[in-house]
């Protein structure tokens, strides 16, 4: 099997893209790279993968100590930006009901990859003792009290899409929550509307530019 493709799920379920995400971010820092020149971020599940790499910044999941180690960050992350990420698997709110036929998601294919990345993994045991390390939104909202990793956070999503509610309620989470500054960014569209407008070679939607001008204002000042 390609080395990358073996990589993927479900060959490899959580939390092995997680592994992934904390070796190349202690990479960059044993590269010279300090926290303060670093921002990270994704989309849908790259979303995720992020939202997985800031909670074990905030509380260290243990690895094999072997494989890894923990992050000694001395100091904080710039930004990360989250781009219409899967923070729950809980399919009962408004969004899903509403839009569930007009997003590019849905429930089916959102549950059906869920069930790829959890299945034969420790995911639920991780949940179950209360820590967000495998879903941002799966535990305790005082999980992430004090959450000071990160200086700048952007969150976006579409009003037309099934993860709104999730995406409003992770960034009012993180609102109460972090030390840093928390932007959320929601435009009248559906899931991952940078994406959409890349794939249909449309000009740069709200979305996108906000995204750019999150990047640029980091590295800016």
């Amino acid at each position: 099997m390609n080395a990358k493709l073996s990589d993927l799920i479900p060959a490899n379920p959580y939390p092995r893209q997680m592994s992934q995400g904390i070796s190349a971010l202690k990479h960059l820092l044993n590269s010279g790279y300090t926290p303060s020149e670093i921002i990270f971020g994704g989309d849908s599940a790259g979303g995720h993968l992020s939202l997985s790499l800031m909670a074990h910044l905030h509380r260290h999941r243990p690895f094999d100590p072997l494989k890894e180690s923990a992050i000694d960050l001395q100091g904080a992350i710039r930004g990360c930006f989250l781009v219409s990420p899967l923070a729950s698997l809980n399919f009962n709110t408004v969004s899903y009901s509403r839009w569930f036929s007009a997003d590019v998601l849905s429930r089916k294919n959102v549950e059906k990859w869920g069930n790829y990345l959890v299945e034969n993994s420790p995911w639920q045991d991780d949940i179950s003792s209360g820590n967000a390390w495998g879903m941002s939104m799966g535990v305790p909202e005082s999980w992430w009290k004090g959450f000071a990793a990160i200086e700048r956070i952007i969150l976006t999503g579409g009003s037309e899409e099934v993860f709104r509610d999730h995406i409003q309620q992770l960034g009012d989470l993180l609102k109460r929550t972090s030390e840093g500054d928390v932007t959320i960014h929601m435009a009248n569209e559906t899931h991952d509307g940078p994406l959409m407008d890349f794939a249909a070679g449309r000009p740069p939607s709200e979305t996108t530019k906000a995204i750019t001008d999150f990047i640029i204002s980091c590295f800016g000042e």
